[in-house]
């Protein structure tokens, strides 16, 4: 039987898993194929790796993707395992802590104004979508931050896939920054609460972005983490006001 060498510790081996580390010898570069299967298996399947990997996430970030996209995965938790218990984590504390996940917007309503009428019930129907779909809702935001960011650091020469694990990964560190600033919300207010989460999650975004990018020049690693968070929440608002137009007309 031929050896083969362990992305992961780099020691020959032979068969289906490394006789060392005990990652599986088959791991490929990821696509699409390998997408699916990574989500599945992360929803399904919790292993120990998943603190280690929330540590190095926030410690080393840059290091840990590049090294899950080298092939170094056996001691990492799924892309998408991660963000999905991070997630699932975030709605069941909010709901515990009776705080809302998507921010109250009160419009004044009289009895003769029927289209602020429409558009307070439109917010409270976004709101109820949030806080029974809110793992569903990121999930779909995904692909379209993972398209841009592909586009801005295209010269990494990573493809599109791995920039789709890329932002699983950072989009569970932001939710787990919301988990963080529940308490806010609980003893400051809703409104701090989320002028502190927004900031953090900015903050984490350029971060883990900057740390993956290394081999960027430093003015770049900044500024194109910034430029793709203010067109993916530009783009955002400019749905939500579409939708309120539309519902309105």
């Amino acid at each position: 039987m031929n050896e083969i060498t362990c992305k992961n510790c780099n020691n020959a081996t032979t068969g289906n898993f490394c006789s060392t580390c005990g990652q599986s010898t088959k791991t490929s570069r990821i696509d699409l194929h390998n997408i699916v299967h990574n989500f599945l298996h992360g929803i399904l399947h919790v292993d120990q790796g998943f603190f280690y990997t929330m540590k190095e996430l926030t410690f080393r970030p840059g290091k840990t993707i590049r090294d899950y996209f080298a092939g170094k995965r056996v001691s990492y938790f799924n892309p998408f395992g991660y963000f999905f218990l991070i997630a699932t984590a975030y709605v069941f504390i909010s709901h515990f802590a009776g705080q809302p996940l998507f921010l109250d917007v009160k419009v004044e309503v009289n009895e003769a104004n029927e289209q602020a009428k429409q558009v307070e019930s439109l917010f409270q129907t976004i709101r109820y979508i949030f806080d029974n779909h809110y793992s569903l809702i990121m999930l779909s935001i995904m692909p379209f931050t993972a398209f841009i960011s592909f586009l801005f650091f295209r010269a990494s020469k990573y493809n599109y896939g791995e920039h789709l694990m890329l932002n699983c990964y950072i989009l569970g560190h932001q939710i787990l920054a919301s988990i963080i600033c529940i308490p806010i919300g609980y003893f400051w207010g809703i409104d701090e609460m989320f002028q502190w989460n927004s900031l953090l999650q900015f903050i984490i975004f350029i971060y883990m972005l900057a740390s993956v990018f290394n081999s960027y020049k430093l003015w770049k690693r900044i500024l194109y983490p910034i430029c793709i968070q203010t067109l993916i929440t530009s783009l955002t608002i400019l749905a939500v006001i579409a939708v309120i137009v539309i519902k309105t007309l």
